[in-house]
């Protein structure tokens, strides 16, 4: 099932690049990406997303490892093996377990008011606060009424119940007693062989201390070792049966070229949107530009035409004009764009009624098409009061433009007005606070 991501992403990658949806170089980037998705989910189908394992190699003292351990009768069990760091002295670990019970008498409780009247959960925890290595393993005197998790049971007597809850401290080869008396009254069960499989580890591991932690021992060290004590550097060994019954490990492999697939896939399906979405602030802009030099343009058509020079010299003068104008200011505007456009138009033969139709087309906006009609008719026609209907409609483009520029100072003024607003708060708050600080 995996395979078929990266063909589809493949192929909808290579519709939308024949469709002229995306550009080329992004078609070569995402078929890129493409195949080291699928490289990536072939190397991760190869492993699987579960390897079978008798070790652990490459960590460190502290380091965990999230592990599923296989019972002979088929059940998995999450296991979170941490190796064990440095061994603390006699005196350390009497002192550790002195702060632990401390912390157990103010914790355990929960939201109960004390253990005297217990009826909500209790919270034991498995390990301590401040020594993630000083474990507790739970039991109760009657696991029906309380669980060793500290979960009520349903069957108590409305008068109550007394149970005893006693925490085995474990701290390196060390263990210490707790033990206090519940009272019980009405408000499920985990196995712990998670926590004897870590002390399994730690066991079959005891003397690979310095093999885990990846530190070389002296000569005179060496000559010491034992069996276990001579394993490989960084590897820490599992056992392979926990209270007499065999265990397999499984640890997780990494799953990441599905998702680097499909990443891949919604960013080839997001890229057409974004490019239209860019085009159309492309054409607004063009549009708004075009506009706003509409009135000048006519002018300068009407003044060119009253000089005596005809509609297609007019056209030559503009782009000259244009052209010089965009040298002095490194660029060139639309209108003179599509003025050059229309000239070479009509230096390669194309009629004039033609050219000045196109002109207009092109530039999209009504005033143009209009403009483009007008010069059209007049080509054809014959007209002689150009001149007169040039100088009303460039009057009437200035009357427009007069009229939109007041339009967006109106909405220039209302944006204004939240700004000024939290002005006048934050004035208010500066008098008025010490005003009634004063009082």
């Amino acid at each position: 099932m995996n395979y078929l991501l990266p063909i589809l992403a493949a192929g909808v990658i290579g519709y939308l690049f024949f469709k002229k949806k995306i550009k080329k170089k992004v078609f070569l980037l995402l078929l890129l990406l493409t195949g080291i998705s699928a490289a990536v989910i072939r190397t991760e189908s190869a492993v699987g997303p579960e390897r079978k394992i008798t070790q652990l190699a490459e960590l460190r003292e502290g380091q965990s490892a999230e592990l599923e351990a296989e019972t002979e009768d088929g059940s998995r069990i999450p296991v979170t093996i941490t190796i064990p760091e440095s061994r603390k002295s006699a005196e350390e670990i009497q002192e550790a377990f002195a702060a632990a019970i401390k912390w157990l008498d103010r914790v355990i409780p929960g939201e109960n008011s004390s253990l005297d009247h217990v009826n909500r959960n209790l919270y034991l925890p498995d390990a301590a606060e401040d020594d993630p290595d000083l474990t507790i393993s739970w039991t109760s005197s009657a696991p029906e009424i309380l669980s060793y998790d500290g979960t009520i049971g349903s069957e108590i007597p409305q008068s109550g119940a007394g149970v005893t809850i006693t925490g085995t401290l474990s701290l390196q080869d060390e263990e210490e007693t707790y033990s206090r008396k519940v009272c019980v009254f009405p408000s499920k069960e985990e196995a712990v062989l998670a926590e004897k499989m870590q002390e399994e580890s730690n066991a079959l591991n005891a003397g690979n201390k310095d093999a885990v932690s990846g530190k070389e021992k002296s000569g005179t060290e060496k000559s010491g070792e034992t069996a276990g004590e001579s394993a490989e550097k960084g590897v820490y060994r599992l056992p392979e049966s926990v209270d007499g019954q065999k265990v397999i490990w499984y640890q997780k492999t990494e799953q990441s070229g599905v998702l680097l697939c499909l990443l891949v896939l919604i960013t080839a399906l997001m890229i057409p949107r974004v490019e239209k979405k860019r085009e159309e602030e492309k054409q607004r802009r063009r549009c708004e530009e075009l506009q706003k030099e509409y009135p000048g343009f006519v002018s300068r058509i009407q003044l060119l035409l009253a000089a005596g020079l005809s509609l297609r010299r007019v056209f030559e003068k503009l782009t000259g004009d244009f052209r010089k104008a965009g040298k002095n200011n490194n660029g060139s505007s639309p209108i003179s764009e599509e003025v050059a456009r229309t000239w070479y138009e009509l230096q390669s033969g194309v009629r004039e009624q033609d050219a000045y139709m196109r002109f207009g087309e092109r530039c999209g906006t009504r005033s143009y098409k209009e403009l483009a009609l007008l010069l059209s008719q007049n080509v054809s026609r014959g007209g002689q009061r150009l001149p007169e209907l040039l100088e009303n409609e460039a009057q009437t483009a200035f009357e427009d433009r007069k009229r939109h520029a007041r339009a967006e100072g109106e909405k220039a003024s209302i944006r204004l007005m939240l700004p000024m607003a939290l002005m006048l708060i934050v004035v208010l708050v500066i008098i008025m606070v010490p005003a009634m600080m004063s009082f």
